[in-house]
């Protein structure tokens, strides 16, 4: 009996195989994307001087975070990010989301803000 040997792989670095997901993702039609959704994986994405989990399953933030390396509300992010830098501000974010706004606001308030 001739047997042929199990095939071998090499491993892929972890960021190659998330940046051919989130290609594919891009070029999916919405349907497909639907479709794809299970089986994104969550990342850590670093932008506004930090690093943040994501999770693109869970909310609209968090993919758009996961798919482009930002919120999609970067601009009023920044806008507000300079208006409490190295102030002593009290950031309040309410909504049911991943932070997004309010970790690069805390890390931009002055020491003391609450």
């Amino acid at each position: 009996m001739n047997a042929l040997p199990h095939p071998t792989f090499e491993p892929v670095a972890e960021s190659l195989t998330l940046e051919a997901m989130r290609a594919a993702f891009r070029a999916a039609d919405r349907p497909l994307r639907q479709k794809l959704m299970a089986a994104l994986p969550p990342a850590v994405v670093e932008f506004a001087g930090i690093r943040m989990y994501v999770d693109p399953r869970d909310n609209y933030t968090d993919r758009m975070i996961w798919l482009y390396g930002q919120p999609p509300e970067m601009k009023s992010l920044t806008a507000l990010t300079e208006v409490v830098e190295g102030k002593n501000a009290f950031i309040l974010d309410i909504g049911a989301n991943c932070g997004a706004f309010a970790v690069p606001l805390a890390v931009a308030a002055g020491k003391g803000s609450g």
